[in-house]
């Protein structure tokens, strides 16, 4: 108790003298106002669980400070008059309980009590339901009202029933567990808005990775107090509902609750042991990360495949740590895991060699760099862009925006065009054809200045423009030229093309098409008469005369 007051009393202090900074957080400015309810809600949190058997007078009166705490707390966070009354109906019903035990209510008074609450809270309850259910409210709030419209339906029959043991225990217990949930989801709300003050702080702030990330950094170890206090919620609920009689008890039992595995034993204790140490090694990857791509890789001037593959890496390495110390804390001795790892080699051998041969391809993708994120490949006839590169696949965006998932063997095993391995420049070649009978020097020299006059065309290498050959049906053409950045190849494409288009037009010059000429051998009567009518002299061979001098 002197524990709790001393605690009450610091954490009043310190909210008195932090009360501007309070004040300009929304999360705690009710804090600001409220600063021995603060003191004694948290204190009861960090002490409580500790209390041994207490005087029933001493009961009284640490319930009725928590709960006077507790909901003036509620009430600053809410701005809706019905919340607010349910927390004080809450907080009063919990509180008579103790006071009719300490003052020694006779026995049909308080099964009178019990009858009254436990009726009302039934009708009001119920009606309540049936409203949300109109209304259309959140499953999990639709679902709680039905759930406590049954507890006071199963007080209120017992209590008709003659068992006011059982009424008043249940009726009790039921409103203690709806006020400790309320307390935990205050205690979490409290926890998170002090890690936000605590990430702004100036030692905190000086982190690159905790000034950048603070809504991330906030978020991964709210989820880990969040479980401490879902811990500490399901050790109060064994209390209440009288499975244990002290908190302790109850976290030993809860702690000691597990199954053996040959000559292991696996218990709830060390299953959390297991998960906070797996957790915790995600933790680190992510501030391991965070320093390697916010310090180390930029004063290296690291590319940015390299980045990835890195980090990555230390990634999955320490993502594997953690896995095998919570193995070790769950009593497995690592000396068996060579006899399941030679189990999984059967299997793999059998039955996953396409995905052991896509892990290597991956391995090998990182490790060798023959492509890396942002690189521009080809793959077939589809282009793309690599943003991702994983251990077992690649992913691969399409200018279209699509995304294509390539294992990582068909880009080890086959043949991929990758245009940005060493640098971006690129050489870019448009074909142009033009008519026979062109001028070919002039058709030259302006392809070449349409290529000259180009502001995305590099100058070094100069442009080329080939004479390549006699098509079919026109002058064959190459114009070659040099960009630096492969993202500008359809802009350069679409730019000279208008350009060559508009300046053939200016000097006359024809861009070809395909022609045919057509030799008639022989033509049909009457297709030959309607040509002689049109004035067209048939061929010989209309008339049937082939062969013959005129």
């Amino acid at each position: 108790m002197f524990l709790q007051g001393l605690i009450t009393f610091a954490l009043a202090i310190g909210i008195l003298r932090q009360r501007q900074a309070l004040e300009a957080q929304e999360r705690w400015r009710f804090l600001a106002r409220r600063p021995l309810s603060t003191g004694w809600f948290v204190s009861m949190w960090l002490v409580g669980p500790f209390y041994g058997p207490v005087a029933p007078m001493w009961v009284v009166i640490l319930w009725t400070l928590g709960a006077i705490a507790a909901v003036r707390l509620l009430g600053a966070l809410t701005s809706d008059t019905w919340k607010k009354r349910i927390f004080y109906c809450l907080a009063v019903l919990t509180v008579l309980f103790h006071v009719f035990r300490f003052i020694g209510l006779p026995l049909p008074f308080f099964r009178l009590y019990v009858f009254i609450v436990s009726l009302t809270g039934f009708f009001l309850c119920l009606r309540q339901t049936l409203t949300s259910v109109r209304r259309g409210d959140a499953i999990l709030y639709t679902w709680l009202l039905r759930l406590s419209t049954l507890v006071l339906l199963v007080v209120v029959i017992s209590e008709m029933g003659g068992y006011s043991a059982l009424a008043s225990h249940v009726l009790e217990a039921s409103l203690k567990t709806t006020f400790m949930i309320l307390l935990g989801w205050m205690f979490i709300f409290l926890v998170r808005g002090g890690l936000h003050v605590a990430v702004r702080s100036t030692a905190l702030q000086k982190i690159p990775r905790f000034r950048t990330n603070e809504t991330a950094a906030v978020s991964r170890l709210t989820l880990l107090i969040g479980l401490a206090v879902f811990s500490l919620i399901t050790v109060g609920f064994l209390v209440i509902w009288r499975i244990y009689e002290s908190p302790l008890e109850a976290m030993q039992g809860l702690l000691s609750v597990g199954f053996s595995v040959g000559s292991s034993r696996i218990t709830f204790g060390v299953v959390i042991v297991a998960a906070t140490i797996f957790y915790a090694s995600f933790l680190v990857s992510w501030v391991v990360q965070g320093v390697l791509f916010e310090q180390v890789f930029p004063r290296r001037s690291v590319q940015t495949g390299v980045q990835v593959s890195i980090a990555r890496l230390v990634h999955y390495a320490l993502i594997f740590v953690g896995f095998l110390l919570a193995l070790v804390s769950l009593g497995i001795d690592l000396r068996n895991i060579t006899i399941i790892g030679g189990a999984l080699g059967v299997g793999i051998g059998f039955g996953l060699q396409g995905i052991v041969n896509n892990f290597v391809s991956g391995l090998i993708l990182l490790f060798e760099r023959p492509i890396k994120v942002g690189d521009w490949v080809q793959l077939g006839d589809q282009w793309g862009e690599i943003s991702k590169i994983g251990l077992r696949a690649t992913v691969v965006e399409t200018f279209d925006r699509s995304e294509v998932v390539v294992p990582n063997s068909d880009l080890v095993a086959n043949q991929v065009t990758n245009w940005t391995l060493s640098d971006r420049f690129m050489r870019i070649t448009i074909p142009v054809g033009v008519i026979y009978g062109s001028d070919v020097p002039l058709v030259m020299q302006t392809l070449k200045e349409c290529a000259d006059d180009s502001p995305m065309v590099v100058s070094n290498p100069t442009p080329q423009i080939l004479f390549m050959g006699f098509g079919d049906s026109s002058l064959d053409f190459q114009v070659r030229v040099w960009i630096h950045d492969v993202n500008n190849m359809f802009a350069v494409r679409s730019e000279l093309h208008q350009e060559i288009d508009r300046r053939f037009r200016e000097s006359g010059i024809v861009i070809a098409f395909p022609q045919r000429d057509l030799h008639l051998r022989s033509v049909d009567e009457s297709a030959a008469s309607t040509f002689f009518h049109r004035g067209i002299q048939p061929p010989p061979s209309a008339s049937g005369d082939e062969g013959r001098d005129d």
